[in-house]
């Protein structure tokens, strides 16, 4: 392998916690370029510019290679180019994957950019998939844990392929929770992942990007540029308290186990507010009753009318700031606070 800086990659490694930005296939260097200069923006907070980032992508061109080490040389921060096969193990512990905190996984269709209409759709996911199944096999038997890796699907049905974790799958808000029957069945509530690709808990943490919703997001904004004006509208700060924004709110009093995102919806609906999806908090398989419930936290914006919600939900909904401030008043959860609409990092 070709390495830009042996020095840096040796020192970024052993002291881990950095990100990896990894091409597994097709023509994807001139993303992973513009990927990083979104990464070392001016405008991102100091402490994410000071956090070391390793590229590992192959490529057998020269003028590529080039092209990547002069970007580096414009870019103010602790950057690695690993020029080796990504597919390879050897070549994820040279970039650190095994102490990486974030592995950005990016793919394409095949890498002669012939192929591309005679290869069938559902091939084009395979080497992030071989990938994800060399990641798991690899923390569960000797890594101890994996870092959080984000990756995207060209095909939406793949994601039938991806494990939601390594040795159980879990229900995500649509099966009832019923801890008494689970912890004497011994059997862990199955997946809702079979009904739609969104229902996917890799999907609704935020770790899975599918191709087609995202040119479908850039076409829509394309044409109708007046769309990110609506999202940026909503997720940015009220300037009076009639304005509505989005904000994430614990449950109302009357939610209980067992109640229906319909519900929730009808008593919001009273209040001239609107919800539109709900965030729920990581919670770890709990051995003591044997319930699979998620490992991250996910968010699912849409939810049936039939979704249930849990202890400790949270809702996302479209109010004014009176509301918001009157409603979390009510609810004693602070004293004395300043109102701020959800993260966009969250509001999906």
């Amino acid at each position: 392998p070709h390495i830009s800086d042996q020095d840096l990659l040796d020192k970024t490694v052993k002291d881990g916690n950095h990100i990896v930005v990894m091409g597994v296939s097709g023509f994807v260097l001139q993303p992973i370029i513009s990927l990083i200069r979104q990464l070392t923006s001016p405008h991102l907070p100091a402490r994410f510019c000071e956090v070391p980032i390793v590229i590992l992508y192959y490529t057998e061109n020269p003028g590529a290679s080039s092209k990547v080490v002069d970007m580096l040389q414009t870019v103010g921060r602790s950057l690695v180019f690993v020029n080796a096969q990504p597919l390879r193990l050897e070549s994820l512990l040279l970039a650190g994957v095994d102490k990486c905190s974030k592995l950005i996984v990016m793919s394409g269709p095949s890498d002669d950019g012939l192929s591309i209409n005679q290869e069938e759709p559902i091939l084009m996911d395979q080497s992030v998939l071989l990938l994800l199944s060399l990641l798991e096999s690899q923390a569960k038997y000797y890594w101890g844990s994996l870092p959080t890796v984000l990756f995207e699907l060209q095909v939406p049905q793949n994601v039938s392929q991806i494990s939601e974790r390594f040795t159980n799958e879990m229900e995500l808000f649509d099966v009832d929770t019923v801890a008494d029957e689970a912890a004497t069945t011994h059997e862990l509530r199955p997946t809702a992942s079979s009904q739609l690709a969104r229902t996917h808990l890799k999907y609704a943490s935020g770790e899975l990007i599918l191709r087609p919703a995202l040119c479908s997001l850039l076409a829509a904004s394309y044409y109708n540029p007046a769309v990110l004006d609506l999202v940026q509208s909503m997720t940015r700060t009220a300037p009076d308290d009639s304005t509505s924004s989005v904000w994430k709110v614990p449950l109302p009093h009357i939610a209980t186990l067992g109640t229906t995102f319909q519900s929730l919806f009808e008593e919001f609906v009273a209040q001239d507010v609107i919800p539109i999806g709900i965030y729920r908090k990581a919670s770890p398989f709990a051995a003591d009753v044997k319930i699979a419930t998620n490992s991250c936290p996910v968010v699912r914006t849409c939810p049936p009318s039939s979704a249930l919600v849990e202890h400790g939900d949270q809702i996302y909904v479209i109010a004014s700031s009176a509301f918001y401030i009157k409603y979390m008043k009510k609810a004693s959860l602070a004293s004395s606070f300043t109102p701020r609409p959800a993260a966009r990092s969250t509001a999906r």
